[in-house]
């Protein structure tokens, strides 16, 4: 049965930064249409799919193909299960798979989302999660979430080791240092920015956020694709960053039991996604140039997106103020790469700038 179409409620003033204003900054050229970016989170969101209709009915977004009617703008959401069957409800994840969710239409607004449920928040059920989600062969598999790093967790590395799709994960919210898995050098590590936009979505200023994770891993060496970019003999986070700080956050609507919430959400929970959106309109461009997608591994162990993204020189504005801790130069930004806000963060042009590589 074709459900009904929400529409917006005029008298809601909704916190936190619009759809809008996020598209205004990136100025990308495509909608995702024809590609696919799942997001892998725990447990189930029994509303997700009508919570991201409500928040696109607000902001003039398509709404899922079944409560459209047929031919106008919309877009596929489907839920899998990791395991088979349909994860315990947790509603403290509901926020975080909202916002996933919600960001990523926002800035790739025809794009195919698949929520990958896992069972629990153990390592094990998130990276079966993970399979579950490369499985599908999307364009992006989006993480927001991590844990502290490990001397055994290059064990899980080969999760994201993909030939097909590409793997983000957010460095954290607790500052330096940067979390595990976003320091596997398969995954695009995505820390957090400052961002203070006007209402017209024009950027006023930009600087690290006190709170982005990001550093120089404690066990993972240098991946090529930071050879002479980074110093020493390890893998530094992140490649690149974007809005996180909560201050502002973006504008997500979400439900927990049975009240339904407008919140401004933030951390690099919010930049990854967003990152998984801008790869989502690189894809879309790319296929119609007959390119290949920017996977996380390809021929002769190359790594075509860290490649593309590292060798760019448009396309992203160098963050060159802030810190995330007290630890000298490696908590501090500044001018080219550093492991607070890495490469930095996206403006208008970057999806075409990543398409021509």
């Amino acid at each position: 049965m074709k459900q009904q179409a929400v529409t917006p409620h005029a008298e809601v003033t909704v916190p936190g930064y619009t759809a809008q204003q996020i598209q205004k900054r990136l100025g990308l050229s495509g909608d995702g249409e024809g590609t696919t970016v799942a997001i892998v989170i725990a447990y189930h969101y029994p509303t997700a799919k009508e919570d991201a209709n409500a928040a696109a009915a607000q902001f003039g977004l398509p709404q899922t193909c079944d409560v459209v009617a047929e031919g106008a703008d919309c877009f596929d959401f489907e839920v899998v299960y990791a395991d088979g069957a349909q994860p315990a409800v947790n509603a403290q994840w509901n926020q975080e798979a909202a916002l996933d969710i919600q960001s990523i239409h926002a800035v790739a607004p025809k794009a195919k989302i698949v929520l990958v449920e896992s069972k629990d928040a153990t390592a094990a059920a998130m990276y079966r999660a993970v399979d579950k989600a490369a499985s599908l062969k999307p364009t992006a598999i989006s993480n927001s979430w991590g844990m502290s790093e490990f001397s055994e967790e290059a064990f899980y590395n080969k999760h994201c080791a993909l030939t097909t799709s590409a793997c983000l994960q957010s460095t954290g919210d607790f500052g330096w240092p940067s979390s595990y898995g976003s320091t596997n050098p398969h995954i695009l590590s995505v820390g957090g920015t400052n961002l203070k936009l006007d209402e017209d979505g024009d950027t006023v200023s930009e600087s690290a956020w006190a709170k982005t994770g990001g550093g120089v891993s404690f066990f993972q060496k240098r991946p090529a694709y930071q050879d002479g970019v980074v110093k020493g003999a390890l893998r530094s986070t992140p490649d690149v960053s974007f809005v996180a700080d909560p201050a502002t956050g973006f504008s997500v609507y979400y439900t927990a039991g049975t009240q339904h919430y407008w919140a401004a959400v933030g951390g690099t929970s919010l930049s990854a996604p967003l990152w998984a959106g801008i790869l989502a309109v690189t894809d879309q461009l790319r296929l119609a140039d007959g390119k290949d997608r920017l996977v996380a591994v390809g021929p002769k162990d190359s790594a075509p997106l860290h490649e593309a993204i590292y060798s760019l020189d448009k396309g992203l504005s160098d963050v060159a103020s802030g810190a995330n801790g007290l630890c000298g130069t490696e908590c501090t930004a500044g001018a080219g790469y550093d492991s607070v806000t890495g490469l930095g963060s996206p403006i208008a042009g970057i999806d075409k700038a990543l398409a021509e590589k």
